[in-house]
């Protein structure tokens, strides 16, 4: 597995155009999860769309706040 050391991180409300990425990185974490436990249910096929919906809901609710980081 290659290592990156990352000196500099930037940590930043999400914006609209995150939201698919955020979505499909989720189905990524579901897939790995799943791979590690046999027993965990695996992503539904429009399920990175639907949490890509959700985060939009989140984006525009006064009580929530999505960050996002990047190197």
């Amino acid at each position: 597995m290659e290592r990156r050391i990352v000196a500099d991180v930037i940590v930043r409300t999400a914006h609209e155009s995150d939201a698919d990425a955020i979505g499909a990185l989720w189905s990524e974490l579901v897939a790995y999860h799943h791979a590690v436990d046999a027993g965990l249910p695996q992503a539904a096929p429009n399920g990175p769309d639907h949490y890509a919906q959700a985060l939009h809901d989140h984006l525009n609710s006064p009580v929530t706040r999505v960050l996002v980081a990047e190197a």
